[in-house]
């Protein structure tokens, strides 16, 4: 069927390679103190780092530490979100962040009481990424991200023309604040103390249906 070749293309992809890898190397961090070192430090090494973090501290499984470690990992460090999604140089072009998200998901399906956030949140911002709406996507770097909160960053318009200059809201993270909307990304299944002590992530990826 087509749905069995799309399933066989995902699991033979490069993607599915690299993600595997990701989760292989969560595990490892969590049993050794290993130095992450890449020659830019703002690709794998926030993929890398982050899903690590997420596996050990309990604190980055909780909405407001999610937030504080996506924006300390991939923002504040760096990650050229602008080039890697919708860059003009092609061969710049990565979905490294997305696979960062993917991997999430593959702890979560795993342990599922354990974050206080729910897969909702994830595909919010899959979807952040892609349709580049909002200020923590659409930029290369901290200033011009901070640049563009205040209205004064040089135009880089989405994929539909439409520019967030100056706009309050361009950050996504402020749905997890605000009372209209945060209810629809929590876990009510969510067991704080259930889960203090470091978590495994799987070793075998599955395919992110919802996504």
């Amino acid at each position: 069927t087509v749905q069995e070749g799309w399933d066989w293309a995902v699991t033979a992809s490069v993607h599915d390679q690299q993600l595997r890898t990701s989760l292989e190397w969560a595990v490892l961090r969590g049993q050794n103190d290993p130095v992450v070192v890449s020659p830019d430090g703002w690709d794998r090494t926030a993929q890398l780092s982050g899903l690590a973090q997420l596996c050990l501290d309990p604190y980055y499984r909780t909405c407001k530490g999610f937030q504080v470690l996506f924006q300390k990992e991939w923002l504040g460090f760096g990650h050229k979100c602008r080039d890697r999604t919708w860059g003009h140089k092609l061969h710049e072009r990565s979905p490294i962040m997305m696979q960062f998200l993917d991997a999430v998901h593959q702890v979560m399906r795993k342990f599922p009481k354990a974050f206080e956030f729910n897969e909702l949140l994830l595909i919010k911002v899959v979807a952040a990424i892609v349709d580049n709406s909002y200020s923590d996507f659409r930029f290369n770097n901290e200033r011009e991200r901070l640049d563009s909160l205040n209205g004064t960053a040089p135009e880089h318009g989405n994929a539909y023309g439409q520019d967030s200059r100056g706009c309050a809201s361009a950050s996504l993270w402020h749905i997890l604040h605000d009372e209209a909307t945060a209810s629809e990304y929590h876990n009510s299944q969510y067991d704080a103390a259930a889960f203090q002590d470091p978590i495994r992530p799987p070793l075998h990826a599955t395919i992110w249906t919802a996504y």
